[in-house]
């Protein structure tokens, strides 16, 4: 069984038959703060969710970011804790990854762009386009853009089209920065009836995702292809998926070797040395 664990935004734990990609446990805890506090219980609750105990984890997912380097590395370590003390391999897998997963699953030809609030009105951004073996296709990022040109990326370096980008953002009452206002053309489509179109949400971690092509047309061949709506955005990278990344990982021999996606040194550093003072 797999174990994953995502601490990028909220903090997240699934538990995930790697044979048929079955559920077999979740715990998440959507705040931005205090992942240290939660993470050890989350542990628990998923795998007791799932009936299973600590020496039915065969392998260990890791939500490797972009993410605050605070938070981010808490679920990393807890990760490493638990898979030194099973003896076991750790899979890095990027958070944005499992993300992307969850809503090409529905539509695996979508273009998607996936942002993350990184605070100091910044966002985490990576694209995406289609899968490959089952998995997402990276065609760029992560990286870290002002918030203003966020709301307008283009998919792509040859694409004209400025689609909506998909927002995963932390527990706005946990924020130190100030919450950027919505844009005129966001509280024109709130306030606006919805109707079909290519466009929605994807298993609640995705607030829209609009493709390159017109209302009711899918991105590539232009004919009409419905995206299912679901519950409101979470606060939370879909643990599960990371899960699913690992296994289709191990199966097709694409593990990578991630680094920690900090996208920021830490403001904490270690002082120089005491500079001496003229008299």
């Amino acid at each position: 069984m797999i174990l994953a664990i995502d601490s990028s935004i909220g903090s997240a734990v699934a538990v995930v038959d790697p044979d048929t990609e079955e559920v077999l446990g979740q715990a998440q805890s959507e705040t931005s703060r205090g992942h240290a506090e939660v993470i050890g219980t989350l542990i628990q609750q998923a795998l007791e969710q799932a009936g299973l105990t600590a020496a039915d984890i065969s392998v260990v997912a890791a939500g490797m970011g972009p993410g605050p380097f605070t938070g981010l590395r808490i679920g990393i370590a807890a990760a490493r804790a638990f898979a030194i003390g099973r003896g076991i391999p750790v899979i890095p897998v990027a958070s944005h990854d499992a993300a992307a997963l969850e809503i090409l699953e529905q539509d695996p030809e979508a273009r998607v762009v996936i942002t993350t609030d990184a605070r100091r009105r910044e966002n985490a951004v990576s694209t995406y386009e289609g899968l490959s073996d089952g998995l997402p296709n990276r065609t760029e990022g992560p990286t870290l853009v002002p918030v203003e040109r966020a709301e307008t990326l283009k998919i792509g370096r040859d694409s004209k089209e400025k689609p909506d980008p998909v927002r995963i953002s932390p527990d706005p009452q946990n924020l130190s920065d100030p919450t950027p206002e919505p844009t005129p053309r966001e509280q024109s489509e709130a306030n606006a009836p919805t109707a079909p179109q290519a466009s929605g949400l994807a298993g609640g971690s995705a607030e829209r995702i609009r493709g390159t092509a017109g209302p009711g047309e899918h991105p590539r061949s232009g004919q009409p292809k419905a995206i299912p709506r679901s519950g409101e955005p979470t606060t939370t990278i879909p643990a599960k998926y990371l899960a699913i990344i690992a296994a289709r990982q191990l199966k097709t021999g694409r593990v990578e070797h991630l680094d920690p996606l900090y996208l920021r040194a830490p403001d904490a550093k270690i002082p120089g040395a005491v500079k001496r003072v003229s008299t």
